[in-house]
């Protein structure tokens, strides 16, 4: 029984194959080089892309982690108690036609008086 599954499969194989040899063509060298140059451009992109997400994730994680003054800044001083105007209402509503005067809190220095 020479004629045999595989002896078939094999002459098929093989006439496939030179039917492929003849009708193929190289590509011209122009597109052969145009395809190496789109392929360079997008590995270039994604090395400057991932480059980029590891730059912005390490300052974010640097800026997140490290000490610093986040926290909120405390007024430069103190409020004090609520004062009255002339008209018994708080100085922040009372009405007055002259400005209500105000001293700086115990225990600061005045620039006049430091030396």
């Amino acid at each position: 029984m020479p004629d045999t599954h595989e002896e078939r499969l094999r002459s098929a194989f093989k006439n496939a194959a030179a039917d492929g040899r003849r009708a193929a063509t190289p590509a011209p060298p122009a597109v052969v080089r145009a395809r190496g140059d789109r392929k360079r451009r997008q590995r270039l992109a994604t090395v400057a892309a991932v480059a980029c997400v590891l730059i912005g994730g390490t300052t974010a994680s640097l800026v997140t982690l490290l000490p610093g003054d986040g926290g909120a800044v405390p007024p430069a001083t103190s409020p004090g108690p609520a004062t009255t105007g002339p008209n018994g209402l708080p100085s922040s509503t009372a009405t007055s036609d002259y400005p209500v005067r105000t001293y700086p809190p115990t225990g600061t220095v005045h620039m006049t008086t430091a030396r």
